[in-house]
């Protein structure tokens, strides 16, 4: 090691750890920033003692490269991970620079699973080489920020296009299948049109043909622009899935499913090899999450991980970042979701609509820069499907909650059971007054927020010392 990239190393650790010291986070960015400053080579120094696996797209990132480094672990592989969602270049600059000494003293193969923010993926491609990535899905996000979904698919297609990593892809995303059209070696992976019965869902980011701009026809949907499609002008088309969720069943723990791999080698695209089918149990709710798990064995069995480690590395996993949590306060349910586009708030509306029990929903509507300055995706979002189940009361937190008390109430929400109380602390504190299964939907800066509220209630009500 020279000075720089020593002193780039031990900066990490001693920031982090004053920042933490403080209070004042988690210090899972700044470290990193200053590392790049000290040592701007530190990032592609390091990346090369790994085999990369780059993790992107709009929903599901953190989800997914969790799954994935639990997976790979449970195959008995060394793997770094920013599991915490720190998806941008500094933060994962740090988790490099957290694990300097393990890669460079470590003589066995080193994996890095790296969940990435859609718009780092091209200054990141600079500095790293990866060996996979992987792409879930496309929806309108922060388009402040991102700007339209054409632009930015444009954009990191430049960038993939010049990598030599394999792709893997959803088939069932049209906006993910125009990076078909590349040289890398690609492999997809999707769901099948008979494995479950989806929430019809109006939120459709684009029904065209990325190649000729008519309108794409679908055989069949699934939610948002997901579905079997195809163009009838210039073929552009559904590919055939490599790995294909084939029977989705609900149980009390999440989702038992059935995988189907076929047969590359035939050249009949409807054979496959039966004897390959397995059962899988992921013990996460939101059927959405069987995209994230999906794409996850698509990873393990590319990198030829045993089928009983995958089994376990899915059926193990427990989420730590926050989504979809679940609290027992006063011997009630107080479950967590993030939403910050229209697609996600659409699938986690769906979630709470398998609940038939009576409720009350929470929601968090912040506008800082990490959530995006516009907020008028709430509009395109169908919160009209709320009127479809049993819900008592709602309550609208955050720096924008009269935007979502207004948005509520053109869904057909009857105004006498929306409750304004913009301060997060106090909304909690509020919703915990009534012993009833609740359901939290935050935006991205209200999440962690909520959650620590919440697990401090818990903790005070089960006579714990509070540590949050």
């Amino acid at each position: 090691m020279d000075l720089k990239e020593i002193s780039s190393i031990w900066s990490v650790k001693m920031i982090k750890g004053l920042i933490r010291f403080s209070g004042r986070g988690k210090g899972e960015s700044l470290p990193g920033k200053i590392a790049r400053k000290l040592d701007k080579k530190i990032l592609t120094d390091l990346s090369q003692f790994t085999n990369t696996i780059i993790v992107t797209g709009t929903n599901g990132k953190t989800t997914t490269s969790n799954l994935i480094s639990n997976v790979l672990k449970q195959g008995d592989l060394f793997v770094i991970n920013n599991g915490e969602g720190n998806n941008l270049i500094n933060g994962i600059t740090q988790v490099y620079t957290e694990h300097a000494h393990q890669l460079k003293k470590l003589t066995k193969t080193k994996w890095a699973v790296i969940e990435c923010d859609e718009a780092t993926v091209i200054p990141l491609l600079k500095e790293v080489h990866p060996l996979m990535i992987i792409i879930n899905n496309f929806f309108r996000d922060q388009l402040d920020r991102y700007g339209e979904i054409d632009a930015l698919i444009n954009k990191m297609h430049a960038a993939i296009g010049k990598s030599d990593a394999k792709l893997i892809l959803n088939t069932d995303d049209p906006f993910v299948a125009r990076f078909s059209d590349l040289k890398n070696e690609k492999l997809y992976f999707g769901i099948n049109k008979d494995a479950y019965n989806f929430e019809n869902s109006n939120m459709k980011d684009s029904l065209y043909c990325p190649s000729c701009g008519r309108k794409l026809s679908y055989e069949h949907m699934f939610y948002g622009q997901l579905g079997y499609y195809k163009c009838d002008y210039c073929g552009f088309k559904r590919e055939q899935p490599k790995y294909e969720i084939k029977k989705i069943e609900r149980n009390n723990k999440g989702y038992n499913f059935k995988l189907k791999t076929r047969d590359e080698s035939s050249n009949n695209s409807d054979e496959t090899d039966e004897e390959n089918d397995l059962d899988y149990q992921l013990s996460l709710f939101g059927v959405y999450n069987l995209y994230n798990a999906l794409s996850a064995i698509s990873v393990a069995k590319e990198l030829n991980i045993a089928d009983k480690a995958i089994y376990d590395g899915l059926k193990n996993f427990k989420l730590n970042n926050g989504r979809m949590s679940v609290y027992q306060y006063n011997g009630c349910d107080h479950i967590v979701n993030l939403i910050k586009n229209p697609s996600g708030a659409d699938v986690a509306i769906e979630e709470i609509n398998h609940d038939k029990k009576d409720k009350r929903i929470v929601l968090f509507l912040n506008d800082m820069a990490a959530d995006g300055n516009d907020v008028s995706w709430i509009w395109d979002a169908d919160f009209e499907k709320l009127t479809q189940t049993e819900v008592s009361h709602f309550l609208c937190g955050g720096r924008r909650a009269w935007d979502m008390a207004n948005r509520l109430k053109y869904a057909g929400i009857d105004p006498a059971k929306i409750k304004v109380i913009p301060n997060i602390k106090k909304a909690v504190d509020f919703s915990l007054e009534y012993n009833k299964k609740t359901y939290y939907l935050p935006n991205y800066t209200a999440l962690e927020r909520v959650n620590k509220l919440l697990m401090s209630k818990v903790k005070k009500d089960k006579g714990e010392e509070n540590h949050s």
